[in-house]
Protein backbone atom coordinates (compact mmCIF):
# COMPACT_ATOMS: atom_id res chain seq x y z
CA UNK A 1 0.00 0.00 0.00
CA UNK A 2 1.30 3.34 -1.09
CA UNK A 3 2.45 5.76 2.57
CA UNK A 4 0.09 8.39 3.27
CA UNK A 5 1.82 11.46 1.51
CA UNK A 6 1.82 14.96 3.92
CA UNK A 7 1.75 18.42 4.05
CA UNK A 8 1.00 19.15 7.70
CA UNK A 9 4.08 19.21 9.31
CA UNK A 10 3.99 19.87 13.37
CA UNK A 11 3.92 23.38 12.79
CA UNK A 12 1.43 23.30 10.58
CA UNK A 13 -1.16 21.97 12.94
CA UNK A 14 -0.25 23.83 15.86
CA UNK A 15 -3.40 25.32 17.33
CA UNK A 16 -3.77 28.14 20.04
CA UNK A 17 -7.23 27.11 21.15
CA UNK A 18 -9.10 30.95 22.62
CA UNK A 19 -11.38 29.26 25.03
CA UNK A 20 -8.17 27.97 27.27
CA UNK A 21 -6.50 31.57 27.28
CA UNK A 22 -2.98 31.74 26.46
CA UNK A 23 -2.23 28.34 26.26
CA UNK A 24 -0.72 27.34 23.18
CA UNK A 25 -0.87 23.94 21.62
CA UNK A 26 1.89 22.52 19.30
CA UNK A 27 2.21 19.16 17.15
CA UNK A 28 0.34 16.91 15.14
CA UNK A 29 -1.13 15.51 18.32
CA UNK A 30 -3.34 18.25 19.88
CA UNK A 31 -6.23 16.89 18.81
CA UNK A 32 -5.97 13.33 20.45
CA UNK A 33 -4.58 15.13 23.77
CA UNK A 34 -7.65 17.08 24.51
CA UNK A 35 -11.04 15.49 24.58
CA UNK A 36 -12.47 18.82 24.89
CA UNK A 37 -12.10 19.40 20.90
CA UNK A 38 -14.88 17.09 19.14
CA UNK A 39 -13.35 18.77 15.30
CA UNK A 40 -10.38 20.10 14.16
CA UNK A 41 -9.96 21.03 10.21
CA UNK A 42 -7.10 22.54 9.05
CA UNK A 43 -6.96 23.91 5.33
CA UNK A 44 -3.98 24.75 3.89
CA UNK A 45 -3.97 27.86 0.88
CA UNK A 46 -1.24 28.70 -1.36
CA UNK A 47 -1.40 32.43 -3.03
CA UNK A 48 1.30 33.48 -5.87
CA UNK A 49 1.76 36.95 -6.06
CA UNK A 50 1.93 38.95 -8.94
CA UNK A 51 5.96 39.28 -7.83
CA UNK A 52 5.90 35.21 -8.52
CA UNK A 53 5.99 35.40 -4.22
CA UNK A 54 4.53 32.53 -3.02
CA UNK A 55 2.64 32.86 0.32
CA UNK A 56 1.91 29.93 2.41
CA UNK A 57 -1.63 30.54 4.59
CA UNK A 58 -3.07 27.68 7.30
CA UNK A 59 -6.33 28.33 8.78
CA UNK A 60 -7.44 25.76 11.54
CA UNK A 61 -10.63 25.53 12.90
CA UNK A 62 -12.02 24.03 16.10
CA UNK A 63 -15.03 22.63 17.99
CA UNK A 64 -15.90 21.96 21.33
CA UNK A 65 -19.11 21.58 22.77
CA UNK A 66 -19.43 24.68 23.70
CA UNK A 67 -17.69 26.67 20.94
CA UNK A 68 -16.36 27.41 17.51
CA UNK A 69 -12.91 29.16 17.33
CA UNK A 70 -10.10 30.08 14.73
CA UNK A 71 -6.71 30.31 14.23
CA UNK A 72 -4.55 31.17 11.44
CA UNK A 73 -0.50 31.08 10.40
CA UNK A 74 1.09 32.69 7.80
CA UNK A 75 4.32 32.73 6.13
CA UNK A 76 6.82 33.36 2.90
CA UNK A 77 8.73 30.69 1.68
CA UNK A 78 11.79 33.50 2.83
CA UNK A 79 11.01 34.36 6.32
CA UNK A 80 12.23 33.21 9.28
CA UNK A 81 10.12 35.40 11.87
CA UNK A 82 7.21 37.56 11.97
CA UNK A 83 5.52 40.64 13.46
CA UNK A 84 1.57 41.28 14.09
CA UNK A 85 -0.42 44.27 15.51
CA UNK A 86 -3.96 44.60 16.30
CA UNK A 87 -4.53 47.90 15.96
CA UNK A 88 -4.75 48.16 11.89
CA UNK A 89 -8.69 49.10 10.81
CA UNK A 90 -7.65 48.55 7.01
CA UNK A 91 -5.93 46.56 4.72
CA UNK A 92 -2.05 47.27 4.96
CA UNK A 93 0.03 48.73 2.16
CA UNK A 94 2.74 48.09 1.13
CA UNK A 95 5.05 49.75 3.13
CA UNK A 96 5.98 48.04 5.94
CA UNK A 97 6.06 51.53 8.22
CA UNK A 98 2.05 51.50 8.70
CA UNK A 99 2.11 48.74 10.75
CA UNK A 100 5.27 48.94 12.56
CA UNK A 101 4.19 50.70 15.67
CA UNK A 102 3.14 48.58 18.87
CA UNK A 103 4.51 44.84 17.03
CA UNK A 104 5.36 41.83 18.79
CA UNK A 105 7.89 39.57 17.39
CA UNK A 106 6.83 35.98 17.35
CA UNK A 107 7.98 33.34 15.12
CA UNK A 108 7.14 32.34 11.38
CA UNK A 109 4.08 30.02 10.80
CA UNK A 110 3.21 30.48 14.75
CA UNK A 111 -0.82 30.00 14.90
CA UNK A 112 -2.57 33.44 15.90
CA UNK A 113 -5.70 32.47 17.65
CA UNK A 114 -8.36 34.98 16.83
CA UNK A 115 -10.25 35.16 20.19
CA UNK A 116 -12.79 38.44 18.50
CA UNK A 117 -15.53 37.46 16.37
CA UNK A 118 -14.38 40.26 14.39
CA UNK A 119 -11.68 42.54 13.44
CA UNK A 120 -8.26 43.18 11.75
CA UNK A 121 -4.03 42.47 12.41
CA UNK A 122 -1.42 43.66 10.40
CA UNK A 123 2.23 41.77 10.53
CA UNK A 124 5.51 41.67 8.78
CA UNK A 125 7.59 38.80 7.71
CA UNK A 126 10.84 39.91 6.02
CA UNK A 127 10.02 42.28 3.84
CA UNK A 128 6.34 41.26 3.06
CA UNK A 129 3.61 43.26 4.90
CA UNK A 130 0.46 41.07 5.88
CA UNK A 131 -2.90 42.39 6.73
CA UNK A 132 -5.49 39.74 8.31
CA UNK A 133 -9.62 40.62 7.96
CA UNK A 134 -12.18 38.07 9.63
CA UNK A 135 -15.77 38.48 10.67
CA UNK A 136 -17.55 35.29 12.20
CA UNK A 137 -19.17 37.17 14.89
CA UNK A 138 -22.89 35.98 12.52
CA UNK A 139 -21.24 32.73 11.27
CA UNK A 140 -23.89 30.20 10.64
CA UNK A 141 -22.56 26.18 11.44
CA UNK A 142 -23.26 22.72 10.83
CA UNK A 143 -22.23 20.01 11.90
CA UNK A 144 -18.45 20.45 11.81
CA UNK A 145 -16.26 23.52 12.74
CA UNK A 146 -16.37 25.75 9.70
CA UNK A 147 -18.93 28.19 9.14
CA UNK A 148 -21.39 27.17 6.53
CA UNK A 149 -22.67 31.06 5.59
CA UNK A 150 -22.37 34.49 6.84
CA UNK A 151 -18.82 34.83 7.41
CA UNK A 152 -15.57 35.80 5.71
CA UNK A 153 -11.68 35.61 6.34
CA UNK A 154 -8.97 37.49 4.23
CA UNK A 155 -5.68 38.06 3.75
CA UNK A 156 -3.91 40.57 2.00
CA UNK A 157 0.13 40.37 1.39
CA UNK A 158 2.26 43.14 -0.42
CA UNK A 159 -1.32 44.90 -1.31
CA UNK A 160 -2.54 41.70 -3.01
CA UNK A 161 -5.62 39.70 -1.74
CA UNK A 162 -4.15 36.50 -1.16
CA UNK A 163 -6.96 34.78 0.39
CA UNK A 164 -10.69 35.30 0.20
CA UNK A 165 -13.02 32.38 1.81
CA UNK A 166 -16.58 33.32 2.73
CA UNK A 167 -19.68 34.39 1.51
CA UNK A 168 -19.37 37.73 3.16
CA UNK A 169 -15.88 38.20 1.04
CA UNK A 170 -17.59 39.70 -1.40
CA UNK A 171 -18.76 42.94 0.39
CA UNK A 172 -15.85 42.93 1.77
CA UNK A 173 -13.39 43.36 -1.45
CA UNK A 174 -16.26 46.01 -2.27
CA UNK A 175 -14.48 48.24 0.45
CA UNK A 176 -11.14 48.16 -1.86
CA UNK A 177 -11.50 48.31 -5.31
CA UNK A 178 -7.49 48.93 -5.83
CA UNK A 179 -6.46 45.76 -4.46
CA UNK A 180 -5.62 43.65 -7.55
CA UNK A 181 -6.52 39.93 -6.48
CA UNK A 182 -3.43 37.41 -6.25
CA UNK A 183 -3.72 33.86 -7.58
CA UNK A 184 -4.56 31.61 -5.19
CA UNK A 185 -5.74 28.11 -4.03
CA UNK A 186 -6.23 25.10 -1.66
CA UNK A 187 -3.37 22.44 -1.33
CA UNK A 188 -4.48 20.40 1.05
CA UNK A 189 -7.24 19.51 3.84
CA UNK A 190 -7.12 17.66 7.07
CA UNK A 191 -10.13 17.00 8.90
CA UNK A 192 -9.91 15.45 12.51
CA UNK A 193 -13.29 14.55 14.22
CA UNK A 194 -14.73 12.43 16.68
CA UNK A 195 -17.82 10.27 16.11
CA UNK A 196 -19.50 6.61 15.12
CA UNK A 197 -18.00 5.16 12.13
CA UNK A 198 -20.36 7.29 9.92
CA UNK A 199 -18.77 10.36 8.63
CA UNK A 200 -19.81 12.99 5.92
CA UNK A 201 -18.10 15.90 4.73
CA UNK A 202 -17.80 18.55 1.41
CA UNK A 203 -14.62 18.94 -0.39
CA UNK A 204 -13.69 20.19 -3.88
CA UNK A 205 -11.21 18.61 -5.94
CA UNK A 206 -10.31 20.95 -9.04
CA UNK A 207 -9.79 24.78 -8.68
CA UNK A 208 -13.00 25.29 -11.15
CA UNK A 209 -15.05 22.01 -9.74
CA UNK A 210 -18.11 22.22 -7.67
CA UNK A 211 -18.26 20.90 -4.08
CA UNK A 212 -19.00 17.13 -3.67
CA UNK A 213 -20.56 15.78 -0.76
CA UNK A 214 -18.54 12.93 0.89
CA UNK A 215 -19.57 9.96 2.67
CA UNK A 216 -17.44 7.26 4.55
CA UNK A 217 -19.65 4.68 6.61
CA UNK A 218 -18.26 1.26 8.51
CA UNK A 219 -20.84 -1.67 8.89
CA UNK A 220 -20.28 -3.99 11.37
CA UNK A 221 -19.75 -4.50 14.96
CA UNK A 222 -16.42 -6.05 14.44
CA UNK A 223 -13.82 -7.33 11.96
CA UNK A 224 -15.14 -10.67 11.50
CA UNK A 225 -18.46 -9.42 11.44
CA UNK A 226 -20.23 -11.32 8.53
CA UNK A 227 -21.88 -7.97 7.20
CA UNK A 228 -18.61 -5.97 8.11
CA UNK A 229 -18.53 -3.48 4.93
CA UNK A 230 -16.48 -0.50 4.49
CA UNK A 231 -18.46 1.83 1.67
CA UNK A 232 -17.58 5.31 0.27
CA UNK A 233 -20.09 7.38 -1.68
CA UNK A 234 -19.59 10.46 -3.65
CA UNK A 235 -22.54 12.43 -3.93
CA UNK A 236 -24.81 9.46 -2.90
CA UNK A 237 -22.81 7.40 -5.46
CA UNK A 238 -21.02 4.13 -4.27
CA UNK A 239 -17.37 4.26 -5.58
CA UNK A 240 -15.59 2.21 -3.01
CA UNK A 241 -16.95 -0.90 -1.18
CA UNK A 242 -14.78 -3.35 0.93
CA UNK A 243 -15.54 -6.82 2.42
CA UNK A 244 -13.67 -9.11 4.52
CA UNK A 245 -12.38 -6.20 6.39
CA UNK A 246 -10.40 -8.44 8.50
CA UNK A 247 -7.82 -8.83 5.74
CA UNK A 248 -8.65 -5.63 3.56
CA UNK A 249 -8.59 -3.32 6.86
CA UNK A 250 -5.67 -1.55 4.56
CA UNK A 251 -6.17 -0.80 0.99
CA UNK A 252 -6.31 1.67 -1.47
CA UNK A 253 -8.31 2.26 -4.89
CA UNK A 254 -8.39 4.95 -7.80
CA UNK A 255 -11.90 6.85 -8.48
CA UNK A 256 -12.71 9.52 -11.00
CA UNK A 257 -14.00 12.51 -9.94
CA UNK A 258 -15.20 15.74 -11.85
CA UNK A 259 -12.82 14.23 -14.58
CA UNK A 260 -9.88 13.75 -12.28
CA UNK A 261 -8.24 10.74 -11.14
CA UNK A 262 -8.22 10.53 -7.03
CA UNK A 263 -6.37 7.26 -5.43
CA UNK A 264 -8.68 7.12 -2.40
CA UNK A 265 -6.92 5.27 0.40
CA UNK A 266 -7.98 3.65 3.74
CA UNK A 267 -6.73 2.35 7.40
CA UNK A 268 -9.29 1.15 9.36
CA UNK A 269 -6.83 -1.03 11.38
CA UNK A 270 -7.01 0.81 14.94
CA UNK A 271 -10.42 0.83 14.45
CA UNK A 272 -11.04 -2.42 14.65
CA UNK A 273 -8.10 -4.08 16.53
CA UNK A 274 -7.39 -1.47 19.55
CA UNK A 275 -9.30 -1.09 22.45
CA UNK A 276 -10.81 1.25 22.98
CA UNK A 277 -10.84 1.81 19.54
CA UNK A 278 -8.34 4.10 17.98
CA UNK A 279 -8.11 6.48 14.57
CA UNK A 280 -8.70 5.62 11.76
CA UNK A 281 -7.46 7.19 8.43
CA UNK A 282 -9.35 8.14 4.94
CA UNK A 283 -7.26 10.14 2.13
CA UNK A 284 -8.33 11.25 -1.44
CA UNK A 285 -5.45 12.31 -2.86
CA UNK A 286 -5.68 14.18 -6.66
CA UNK A 287 -3.14 12.51 -9.40
CA UNK A 288 -1.43 14.64 -11.67
CA UNK A 289 1.12 12.44 -13.14
CA UNK A 290 1.43 11.41 -16.87
CA UNK A 291 -0.07 8.10 -16.30
CA UNK A 292 -3.23 9.77 -14.94
CA UNK A 293 -3.23 12.13 -17.91
CA UNK A 294 -3.41 8.63 -20.09
CA UNK A 295 -5.73 7.07 -17.82
CA UNK A 296 -8.37 9.94 -18.12
CA UNK A 297 -8.02 10.77 -21.84
CA UNK A 298 -9.10 6.65 -22.35
CA UNK A 299 -12.03 7.41 -20.35
CA UNK A 300 -13.20 10.40 -20.99
CA UNK A 301 -12.51 10.03 -24.84
CA UNK A 302 -15.22 7.39 -24.80
CA UNK A 303 -17.55 9.33 -22.70
CA UNK A 304 -16.80 12.26 -25.55
CA UNK A 305 -15.88 14.78 -22.69
CA UNK A 306 -12.92 16.98 -22.79
CA UNK A 307 -9.94 16.63 -20.72
CA UNK A 308 -9.78 18.53 -17.77
CA UNK A 309 -6.96 20.30 -15.79
CA UNK A 310 -5.38 19.66 -12.66
CA UNK A 311 -7.11 19.06 -9.06
CA UNK A 312 -7.29 22.27 -6.26
CA UNK A 313 -3.62 21.94 -5.36
CA UNK A 314 -2.53 23.29 -8.57
CA UNK A 315 1.08 23.62 -6.92
CA UNK A 316 2.19 20.21 -8.73
CA UNK A 317 1.56 17.89 -6.47
CA UNK A 318 -2.25 17.75 -6.24
CA UNK A 319 -4.82 18.44 -3.86
CA UNK A 320 -5.51 15.38 -0.82
CA UNK A 321 -8.20 15.41 1.49
CA UNK A 322 -6.58 13.66 5.13
CA UNK A 323 -9.43 12.16 7.36
CA UNK A 324 -8.20 11.28 10.73
CA UNK A 325 -11.64 10.16 12.44
CA UNK A 326 -11.74 8.57 16.49
CA UNK A 327 -14.01 6.11 16.74
CA UNK A 328 -16.63 6.90 19.50
CA UNK A 329 -17.91 4.15 21.36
Amino acid sequence: MKDFPSCFGDSSVSLSEPSTGSSTYAGTNVFFLDKSLLAVHTCIYKAILSSRKEIIIKLVWSKTSHSHSLSVAIEDGSSSSSTFSSTSSRPPKSSAATVMSGNVTIPANTPIALQKKRGSRAFVTEGTVFGLHWDIGSAKYGSGPEPTKDFFVAVIADAEFSLLIGDMSRDFVRKFDDIPMARFSCLCRKEQTRGPTAYSTRSKFRDEGREHDIMIYCKGDEWDSRDAELTVTVDKKKVVSVRRLKWNFRGNQTIFIDGTVIDMMWDIHDWWFCNPPGCALFMFKTRISADSRIWLEEEQSQSGQAVSGTGVGSSGNGFFLLIQAIKKQ
